[in-house]
């Protein structure tokens, strides 16, 4: 990773974790004054995870195509081309070419971005107020699902993801910090998409992120 790169991204990524924080209160305020809908968003979560107990040696080729698919995602939305995607029982792989400037965004993205959530609330943006109680559940079991993937990827907690060479291609502090701010961003987004659609979600976090801005200065 060259140096500029690393100076670049810490400079994105502390003011940004830091706007993250504040916006907690906001996120969970939204969640706890409309804990009805969120029960069954967490019911989606509590059953994803039950059917990964039974299943968990089954869906393991469904977790690997969640993160190469993820990757490839990452790659189409920074114009990169992609040369080849392999997903078997043996594991996975994304081969791609292009510009090096977003490559950290596409190596790291499977363990911070919920693609299969971010699906749903797609599907969510057009029916979602015909089905609220339906949607928060399958939303529920594709976050939950994300968490599994992850879960997965990093493994025992002595390794938590040092296996990994998407992660330790990179200064570990570097790979861990924007892991930390992206998965933290996306879940907001998530949380906030149970009330409303994904794109209010968006407004929602940027408008709590420019208060605290004009609170400070």
């Amino acid at each position: 990773m060259k140096q500029k790169h690393l100076i670049i991204w810490m400079i994105i990524l502390i003011p940004l974790l830091f706007l993250l924080i504040m916006a907690t209160d906001d996120v969970f305020g939204v969640v706890f004054t409309n804990f009805k809908r969120y029960l069954f968003f967490i019911g989606g979560c509590v059953l994803m995870f039950v059917i990964d107990y039974f299943t968990s040696k089954n869906n393991a080729v469904l977790k690997t195509f969640h993160h190469e698919t993820t990757h490839m995602f990452v790659n189409l939305i920074t114009f990169r081309k992609i040369l080849m995607l392999r997903v078997d029982t043996k594991g996975g792989v994304v081969s791609s070419v292009g510009s090096k400037w977003m490559l950290e965004a596409v190596s790291l993205s499977p363990y911070c971005l919920p693609l299969a959530a971010y699906v749903v609330m797609i599907f969510g943006y057009f029916f979602a107020n015909n089905m609220s109680g339906a949607y928060a559940l399958i939303l529920g079991v594709a976050y939950a699902f994300h968490l599994l993937c992850i879960k997965e990827d990093f493994g025992s907690w002595k390794q938590f993801g040092r296996h990994q060479t998407d992660i330790n291609q990179y200064p570990l502090f570097f790979s861990y910090l924007y892991i930390l701010c992206f998965w933290l961003m996306n879940t907001m987004i998530v949380l906030l998409s149970v009330r409303r659609d994904f794109i209010e979600a968006f407004v929602y976090l940027f408008n709590s992120f420019k208060h605290t801005i004009v609170a400070i200065f």
